[in-house]
């Protein structure tokens, strides 16, 4: 089996439309074999961004959350849930 070649650690990538972002998204899927979803940055510009799934620590469903989130923002970590 092929070892599949991941962009070097990078979560996130910037398109100026929203087409060229899905499409993006598309492709880094098939390529990486990770999950992507498109999201706007709120100027005038769209991301293609790499989601992880967690299982969130209070309830244990599961969580889609991008793939750099901080651990104080992460559902499944004990730091998101302490005071």
């Amino acid at each position: 089996m092929a070892n599949r070649k991941k962009p070097a650690s990078q979560h996130r990538f910037t398109f100026a439309t929203k087409g060229s972002a899905t499409k993006g998204a598309a492709q880094l899927e098939k390529a990486t074999g990770d999950k992507w979803r498109v999201a706007s940055n709120g100027d005038d510009r769209w991301q293609a961004v790499r989601m992880k799934t967690v299982r969130n620590l209070m309830s244990g469903e599961p969580v889609e959350i991008p793939a750099d989130t901080p651990l104080a923002c992460d559902p499944s970590s004990e730091t998101y849930w302490s005071s």
